[in-house]
Protein backbone atom coordinates (compact mmCIF):
# COMPACT_ATOMS: atom_id res chain seq x y z
CA UNK A 1 0.00 0.00 0.00
CA UNK A 2 3.13 2.38 0.20
CA UNK A 3 3.76 1.96 -3.29
CA UNK A 4 -0.19 2.79 -4.02
CA UNK A 5 0.29 5.88 -1.89
CA UNK A 6 3.64 7.54 -3.40
CA UNK A 7 2.00 7.01 -6.93
CA UNK A 8 -1.53 8.89 -5.63
CA UNK A 9 0.82 11.38 -4.44
CA UNK A 10 2.87 11.93 -7.54
CA UNK A 11 -0.31 11.88 -9.64
CA UNK A 12 -1.95 14.07 -7.19
CA UNK A 13 1.07 16.62 -8.19
CA UNK A 14 1.16 16.01 -12.03
CA UNK A 15 -2.53 16.61 -11.51
CA UNK A 16 -2.01 19.99 -10.05
CA UNK A 17 1.13 20.61 -12.31
CA UNK A 18 -1.26 19.46 -15.51
CA UNK A 19 -4.40 22.00 -14.30
CA UNK A 20 -1.74 24.97 -14.12
CA UNK A 21 0.13 24.55 -17.59
CA UNK A 22 -2.98 23.40 -19.34
CA UNK A 23 -4.44 26.93 -18.41
CA UNK A 24 -1.61 28.59 -19.61
CA UNK A 25 -1.42 26.99 -23.12
CA UNK A 26 -5.15 27.55 -22.94
CA UNK A 27 -3.94 31.03 -22.70
CA UNK A 28 -1.95 31.24 -25.35
CA UNK A 29 -4.43 30.10 -28.01
CA UNK A 30 -3.86 26.38 -27.79
CA UNK A 31 -7.20 23.99 -27.50
CA UNK A 32 -7.41 20.83 -25.14
CA UNK A 33 -6.40 17.74 -27.01
CA UNK A 34 -7.85 15.07 -24.68
CA UNK A 35 -10.95 14.56 -26.42
CA UNK A 36 -12.21 13.69 -23.30
CA UNK A 37 -11.45 16.48 -21.49
CA UNK A 38 -12.14 19.38 -24.14
CA UNK A 39 -15.80 19.57 -23.50
CA UNK A 40 -15.02 20.03 -19.87
CA UNK A 41 -12.13 22.49 -20.25
CA UNK A 42 -14.22 25.15 -18.51
CA UNK A 43 -14.72 23.10 -14.99
CA UNK A 44 -11.17 21.94 -15.42
CA UNK A 45 -10.73 21.88 -11.53
CA UNK A 46 -13.61 19.80 -10.69
CA UNK A 47 -12.87 17.40 -13.32
CA UNK A 48 -9.68 16.81 -12.15
CA UNK A 49 -10.68 16.81 -8.21
CA UNK A 50 -13.07 14.01 -9.68
CA UNK A 51 -10.69 12.23 -11.75
CA UNK A 52 -8.51 12.16 -8.82
CA UNK A 53 -11.39 10.97 -6.37
CA UNK A 54 -12.05 8.17 -8.71
CA UNK A 55 -8.81 7.34 -8.89
CA UNK A 56 -8.43 6.70 -5.17
CA UNK A 57 -11.61 5.03 -4.97
CA UNK A 58 -10.34 2.62 -7.82
CA UNK A 59 -6.73 1.62 -6.30
CA UNK A 60 -8.80 0.45 -3.15
CA UNK A 61 -11.02 -1.64 -5.04
CA UNK A 62 -7.49 -2.71 -7.38
CA UNK A 63 -5.82 -3.58 -4.46
CA UNK A 64 -8.62 -5.50 -2.41
CA UNK A 65 -8.77 -7.49 -6.14
CA UNK A 66 -5.24 -7.91 -6.07
CA UNK A 67 -2.80 -7.45 -2.45
CA UNK A 68 -0.03 -5.36 -3.23
CA UNK A 69 -0.49 -4.20 -7.03
CA UNK A 70 -2.75 -1.10 -6.51
CA UNK A 71 0.37 1.05 -7.44
CA UNK A 72 0.02 -0.32 -11.05
CA UNK A 73 -2.93 2.06 -12.13
CA UNK A 74 -1.53 4.65 -10.44
CA UNK A 75 1.66 4.56 -12.21
CA UNK A 76 0.81 4.04 -15.52
CA UNK A 77 -2.30 7.16 -14.29
CA UNK A 78 0.65 9.63 -12.92
CA UNK A 79 3.35 8.81 -16.30
CA UNK A 80 0.51 9.75 -18.63
CA UNK A 81 -0.21 12.90 -16.68
CA UNK A 82 3.41 13.81 -16.55
CA UNK A 83 3.46 13.02 -20.57
CA UNK A 84 0.41 15.52 -20.78
CA UNK A 85 2.54 18.20 -18.68
CA UNK A 86 5.47 17.69 -20.93
CA UNK A 87 3.63 18.69 -23.55
CA UNK A 88 2.48 21.42 -22.77
CA UNK A 89 5.69 22.97 -21.65
CA UNK A 90 6.74 21.86 -25.05
CA UNK A 91 4.13 23.99 -26.13
CA UNK A 92 4.42 27.15 -24.60
CA UNK A 93 8.58 27.32 -24.63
Amino acid sequence: MIWAAMWYWLLVVFTIADVITSTVCASRGFHEANPLMSPFFDNIIEMKIIALALAAFGVIVYEKMYRGNGWFPLALGACATFAAVLNNILLVF
